[in-house]
């Protein structure tokens, strides 16, 4: 393969594209530019977003199905219990150990496969953190916009608790790392929504909604 001859026609390729920008009138610059960016954003949640989207369902699923097996064997313990009107039988006494030994079993299975579920303030502190850290963002408002429990285990609510940031950027560039730094941690982060404007070139507004699930609520109100 003629390398120089590559490079030659790319250098025309680019030149061409050039001069069509050149050419384009300035709002059909603003609309090429508005094509670029939801590409962009369109690539951000197909690559980021849905996957970790997927992932949260399906882990709420496992959730859920442990939680079930909770509830059964609980009952059969209670069931056990009720049948018993004087002292306990060794084996009545035998087989409640079991039950209960598998109850806390499925317990410690939940902790261990959700480890990495983040807290509403540690997933406050994470946006704010990564703010302070890069320059050509800054964090406009941060505000709790609503929770709810959707699972109790043995007691235990895992609470679902959502958050929406505003942000002033005067970077697109610098906007591409801050998500990249928030992505790149090993927490649950629930993405729902982004939103980037461009006011004036190359300053804009980014409005996103993100969710937080713990099992201890905690207060919406940031500070």
């Amino acid at each position: 393969m003629n390398t120089g001859s590559f490079a030659t026609r790319a250098r025309r390729l680019l030149a061409n594209w050039i001069m069509r920008i050149n050419s384009m009138s300035l709002r059909d610059r603003i609309v090429l530019l508005f094509a670029i960016l939801a590409f962009i954003y369109f690539l951000w949640w197909l690559l980021l977003s849905l996957p970790l989207q997927t992932q949260t369902e399906r882990l709420l699923k496992g959730m859920q199905a442990t939680d079930k097996q909770i509830n059964q064997l609980r009952q059969k313990a209670e069931d056990i219990s009720r049948q018993v009107n004087s002292p306990v039988d060794p084996k009545i006494r035998a087989k409640l150990v079991q039950l209960n030994t598998q109850v806390a079993q499925q317990g410690r299975k939940i902790l261990a496969d959700h480890k990495h579920i983040i807290s509403y303030q540690q997933l406050t502190e994470t946006f704010r953190e990564a703010a302070q850290a890069q320059s050509g963002i800054t964090l406009l408002s941060m505000r709790g916009t609503g929770s709810k429990v959707i699972l109790d285990v043995s007691g235990q609510k895992l609470v679902r608790q959502d958050l929406s940031l505003l942000f002033e950027v005067s970077s697109f560039k610098a906007l591409i790392n801050y998500l990249k730094k928030i992505e790149s941690h090993d927490w649950q982060i629930g993405w729902d929504s982004l939103v980037y404007t461009v006011n004036k070139h190359p300053d804009g507004t980014l409005e996103l909604r993100v969710h937080s699930v713990s099992y201890e609520q905690e207060p919406l109100e940031v500070r």
